[in-house]
């Protein structure tokens, strides 16, 4: 949850870590941003 809280007040993805995340985010990404 704080890390969809973060997008949704623009911090970039790159500075929330998600490159270090198991399950690959970018599909969710894509559809958020």
């Amino acid at each position: 949850y704080p890390e969809l809280l973060c997008l949704a007040l623009g911090v970039e993805p790159e500075k929330l870590g998600f490159n270090l995340h198991r399950v690959k985010v970018d599909p969710i990404l894509e559809k958020i941003l």
